[in-house]
């Protein structure tokens, strides 16, 4: 039996499973909750469920369920990594054959990481820190922000009013914001990031920074018993 590890399944030969995204996610597998990743015909396309289920040395079923529809492959492994499957469709006396292949998915080093944010309550004298580090050999853009009025939009019943935000690599201070200002350039940043929209006017806090790699802290204060969201984002 194929270890069921991080694989693609393909229902083609000689499908090359490192051009495409996934079109599945997790699976269950053997048990042991791995992961797998399916690639291939009609039947793999679309947004799915995916269940694999062990039957045998050599077996195993693979349940695919979409919107309206549900169907089963029986899968036999003849070869390693290679094998035939037997398609049930629920609600059908329709039987489709063919064959498999499994393989490993080509991996991509470990992502980079492309937000930090955390939400907490301020204590009066101390800042909210949140450390974070710029690895590689280049400098990256950072955008480092500090909300508080606007939490009030999501329903926080205690925004922190007038937030500061400090950066600073190791003890020594790189950059500071009282008030993020409204400028165009900086809106631009939140949407290519994905950051929520700020009001122009706002006492909200917005530094984009270019950083040379290294351990960097954020830093917010304001007033005592109110909340802040801090937030980091890796522009690029």
């Amino acid at each position: 039996m194929v270890d069921m590890g991080y694989y693609l399944l393909a229902t083609n030969p000689g499908f090359d499973g490192s051009r495409f995204g996934p079109r599945a996610g997790i699976l269950s597998a053997d048990g042991r909750r791995t992961s797998i990743t399916v690639f291939g015909g009609p039947e793999f396309t679309g947004v799915a469920s995916y269940e694999w289920n062990k039957t045998g040395p050599d077996t195993g079923t693979l349940t695919l369920t979409r919107a309206g529809a549900s169907s089963r492959l029986d899968i036999t492994f003849t070869v390693s990594g290679e094998g035939t499957y037997r398609e049930l469709i629920a609600g059908s006396t329709t039987v489709a054959t063919g064959r498999v292949f499994v393989g490993p998915l080509p991996r991509d080093p470990t992502p980079p990481l492309f937000n930090l944010s955390t939400r907490t309550m301020l204590v009066a004298g101390q800042p909210v820190t949140m450390g974070f580090v710029v690895d590689g050999e280049k400098p990256r853009r950072v955008l480092v922000r500090a909300v508080g009025p606007t939490l009030a939009q999501f329903g926080v019943a205690t925004p922190a009013a007038n937030p500061t935000l400090t950066v600073f690599k190791n003890s020594a201070q790189v950059a500071a914001n009282a008030a993020w200002g409204g400028a165009p350039s900086l809106a631009s940043v939140f949407a290519t990031v994905g950051a929520f929209a700020l009001p122009a006017n706002s006492r909200d806090c917005a530094l984009l920074l270019t950083l040379e790699p290294g351990a960097y802290t954020a830093q917010v204060r304001g007033e005592a018993g109110s909340e802040v969201l801090v937030e980091v984002y890796f522009v690029d």
